[in-house]
């Protein structure tokens, strides 16, 4: 089993059915597609702090680790779009570390308007 497969499922062991079928999760980049949207849901919901704290546990371990399938699949497929809804930005900004922002920024200038780019260049740098 590949460790970003095994750590996906110490993670998130209600997910075990999508994480273990080939089908469902082919890639670590298949995953982020079923992680973000639940990291956006649990933005939006008081109380869902352990699933976020589980979430973006799991995104900078997958961004720490060597392979590049794993860090590329964290990068274009969650923190590049963690800031597509701004009304989320005051919540996401205490889950991203510096090294992130810093990382990350060129993916968030390809994406955000000028305005919103700011906005995340005040909040990343307020930590």
């Amino acid at each position: 089993m590949a460790a970003w497969r095994g750590k996906a499922l110490e993670s998130f062991p209600e997910m075990r059915r999508e994480i273990e079928d080939p089908e469902e999760t082919h890639s670590a980049m298949d995953l982020w597609f079923e992680l973000l949207p639940k990291a956006r849901d649990a933005h939006r919901s008081p109380g869902d702090e352990d699933l976020l704290r589980r979430i973006y546990g799991y995104a900078a371990w997958c961004f720490d680790q060597p392979s590049f399938e794993v860090k590329n699949a964290v990068a274009v497929g969650f923190y590049e779009h963690l800031w597509d809804d701004p009304t989320l930005a005051d919540q996401i900004a205490p889950w991203v570390s510096e090294r992130v922002a810093r990382e990350c920024w060129v993916l968030w200038e390809d994406r955000l308007k000028p305005e919103e780019l700011r906005r995340v260049r005040e909040l990343t740098r307020r930590k």
